[in-house]
């Protein structure tokens, strides 16, 4: 019974915003959830993948949160196109294409690997992952508009009255969020021990 895999972006330390939520609950094979500090974001963006690719291996599920949710992605394309096999994850006010996604100030910072990401879900190597996205309708960081420009049909796509940080009704719909994917993580270790 892996962790789950819980990481924050833009800096935050996982305590604060959507990561408070993760934190209070009891995740039965424990909660991995690094710090993605300034010093860790001025890695280069392969040193940071690569990282990330080792803790979702040791991870049952995973849920990500703007920065730390496109590192999930583009870590669950490469593992897809390897052959490996890919736990559920639930992806909160993720980039797509461009965005404020290391909390700088300045706008338009295209992702790396923002094209075979966009592939990816529309019929490639993600097409048969379990993924969720959860996005606020008044997110200015990471835009609604160039998540719902993606294909996302074979995914699910909550919209919520929030902003980047899913506070008010965004809050409620995480909870909802959380709670699903505990049970799905329960199933998914009862239907692996028999």
């Amino acid at each position: 019974m892996g962790p789950l895999l819980y990481l924050q972006g833009g800096g935050l330390p996982p305590t604060e915003g959507p990561g408070r939520q993760v934190l209070s609950k009891d995740w039965r094979g424990g909660l991995n959830a690094p710090y993605l500090d300034a010093d860790w974001l001025a890695q280069p963006f392969p040193d940071q993948l690569a990282l990330v690719g080792e803790w979702l291996e040791e991870s049952d599920a995973a849920v990500g949160f703007g920065w730390g949710a496109w590192l999930l992605l583009c870590a669950m394309e490469e593992r897809a196109k390897a052959g490996l096999t890919l736990p559920p994850v639930l992806l909160l006010s993720c980039f797509m294409g461009k965005g404020r996604y290391t909390g700088q100030e300045q706008d338009g910072h295209i992702l790396p690997r923002s094209e075979s990401i966009a592939r990816a879900l529309g019929g490639g190597d993600l097409a048969g992952c379990e993924i969720r996205f959860l996005h606020g309708q008044r997110d200015e960081m990471a835009p609604l508009a160039a998540l719902q420009a993606c294909d996302l049909r074979r995914f699910s796509l909550q919209v919520v009255d929030a902003g980047h940080l899913l506070r008010g009704p965004g809050e409620r719909m995480l909870k909802l969020e959380l709670e699903r994917l505990q049970m799905r993580m329960a199933q998914i270790r009862r239907h692996s021990s028999s």
